[in-house]
C-alpha cells in the first residue's frame, strides 16, 4: 500500500513539475528585454559594493498608500511593485518589465528545503491602462509566480538559453521587497544593481534604496 502511495505521489510531483515548467516558458516566451534604469545597465559581476539611500514619503502619500492597501502588507507590496513597474516603463524604451522579488517568508523549519526563493515578475505596462488595471495585472502575476515557484530557476534559465552564474541579471537587475512579509536573505545570492526595500510600521512606510556602486 505504501509503495503504491509513493508512486502516486511521484506521479503527482512529476505532473506538477511539467505544469510549472510550461507556465514559466509561456510567461517568459518571446523577446526578453533587460529591465533596469538606463544609467545602471552595466553587467553585474562577481564583485558588488552596495550603498543605501533613504526613501521618504510625504505624510499625505503614506496615508493614501495605507488607505489604498486597507492596512494589508500583502496589498501594499503589490502597490509598491506596481509603482516601480510603472516607473521602470518610463525609464526603459519598452513596456515589457521584469522585476525580481523574494517569495513570502517561510517557516524556519522548511527554509532549507526551498527550491527557489526568488520570483521573476513580468508585466506589460500599457500607457492606456488605469492604475487599477495595472494593480490587477501585477497582483495576478505575483499570485501565479507564487503558485509556480517550485520549478528550479537554474533549469529555467538553461531552458531559456541564459547562461552564466548571474544569468538572471540579464533579464532584470532591479529588485523589490516588503520587509513585513519578505526576507532580504532570500535574494542575497542575486546580483542586483538596485533594490527597493520597504517596511511598514503602523501608518508609516520606511523606504531604502540600495544600489551597486561598481
Amino acid at each position: 500500500m505504501s509503495e503504491k502511495l509513493d508512486i502516486e505521489q511521484l506521479n503527482i510531483a512529476a505532473a506538477q513539475n511539467v505544469k510549472e515548467k510550461e507556465y514559466w516558458l509561456n510567461k517568459l516566451a518571446g523577446e526578453l528585454h533587460k529591465t533596469g534604469f538606463p544609467k545602471d545597465m552595466k553587467p553585474v559581476g562577481n564583485e558588488v559594493t552596495y550603498r543605501t539611500l533613504p526613501i521618504r514619503f510625504p505624510e499625505a502619500t503614506e496615508l493614501q498608500l495605507m488607505k489604498l492597501s486597507n492596512g494589508s502588507d500583502f496589498a501594499l507590496n503589490i502597490i509598491m511593485i506596481t509603482i516601480l513597474a510603472t516607473l521602470l516603463a518610463k525609464y526603459n524604451d519598452h513596456n515589457d518589465i521584469i522585476i525580481l522579488a523574494p517569495i513570502y517568508k517561510q517557516d524556519s523549519r522548511v527554509e532549507g528545503s526551498l527550491i527557489n526563493t526568488l520570483l521573476l515578475l513580468r508585466n506589460t505596462i500599457e500607457s492606456n491602462f488605469t492604475f487599477k488595471e495595472l494593480l490587477s495585472q501585477v497582483k495576478n502575476t505575483f499570485s501565479e509566480a507564487i503558485d509556480h515557484d517550485s520549478f528550479p530557476m537554474d533549469i529555467l534559465l538553461k531552458e531559456l538559453h541564459i547562461n552564466g552564474k548571474y544569468g538572471i541579471s540579464t533579464l532584470s537587475d532591479t529588485a523589490i521587497l516588503m520587509e513585513n512579509i519578505q526576507k532580504k536573505s532570500y535574494i542575497t545570492n542575486t546580483r542586483y544593481n538596485i533594490l527597493f526595500q520597504f517596511l511598514r510600521t503602523g501608518e508609516k512606510i520606511k523606504g531604502t534604496l540600495e544600489y551597486n556602486t561598481l
